[in-house]
Order: structure tokens, then C-alpha cells, then sequence
């Protein structure tokens, strides 16, 4: 779900995301080559496994294929659409949110976060990837 360079400056980190008192704890792989940005305001943005989104906000698989009717039947603050394009794929959309309370690495700050409808990793290593942002 993303574009990258071949992957220059990897490695796992710890992100915790809160929303209205849910919590979300994870890995994500670094990957410094991750070119998926906001179209709107350039920030990096980072991608999640398909339960995150379920614990945070209650999107279900089928609503995180189907971003575009999602965005018009979910009454949720702040969703918006990310464009993202990947090898072997026409590319798409993902359903995104930015999120005020994001700890990367022990940092607390705002994040853009996109829920794949796909799962990141294996899960046990990672279940997320960030790019620039960290």
C-alpha cells in the first residue's frame, strides 16, 4: 500500500494510539522509502492493520474495502480519503483520520492514520508502516 525506494532505514518501533479512550498498541515497521503522504497537506502518513480501526472507531473490514461509501454513510469527524498506489496494483483509497494523541517511540504528537483493509506484516512483528514521520 505504499511506494518506496527500496526500503533504506528500517526498523521496528512502538506506536500507541488513543481515541476517546480506546487504546491501540502496535509495531511498525520504519521504512524511510514509505512515500504515502496526505494529498491535502503533505504530511506522511502512517498505515495500519484493519483492527486497529476496528478498536478505535468501530469500522468493520467491509466498510475499510469500500472507503467511498463508507465516507458517506459513517457520521464520523474527521474521516477523509488518502490515494495510494502500489506495485502490481491500479492503487485506491484509504480510509484515514488524524488522531491528536499518537506516541511514536516514547513521543507523544498528531498522526494522519490509514486503515489498510488488508493486514500489515504477519502480525507478530509489525502491524503497521511508517515512513517519514519518524
Amino acid at each position: 500500500l505504499l511506494k518506496t525506494d527500496g526500503g533504506a532505514g528500517q526498523g521496528i518501533i512502538p506506536i500507541t494510539i488513543c481515541y476517546g479512550g480506546k487504546v491501540a498498541q502496535l509495531q511498525a515497521l520504519r521504512d524511510n522509502g514509505n512515500l504515502l503522504t496526505d494529498p491535502v497537506t503533505g504530511e506522511s502518513v502512517l498505515i495500519v492493520s484493519p483492527w486497529v480501526g476496528w478498536k478505535l472507531l468501530n469500522l468493520t473490514a467491509g466498510q475499510l474495502l469500500h472507503p467511498v461509501e463508507t465516507m458517506e454513510s459513517v457520521k464520523l469527524t474527521g474521516l477523509r480519503l488518502i490515494p495510494y498506489s502500489a506495485v502490481g496494483q491500479s492503487g485506491g483509497l484509504l480510509l484515514a483520520m488524524r488522531f491528536d494523541d499518537v506516541i511514536f517511540d516514547g513521543q507523544r504528537r498528531p498522526q494522519i492514520v490509514a486503515f489498510s483493509p488488508n493486514p500489515i506484516g504477519d502480525g507478530k512483528r509489525f502491524e503497521a508502516l511508517a515512513g517519514g514521520m519518524v
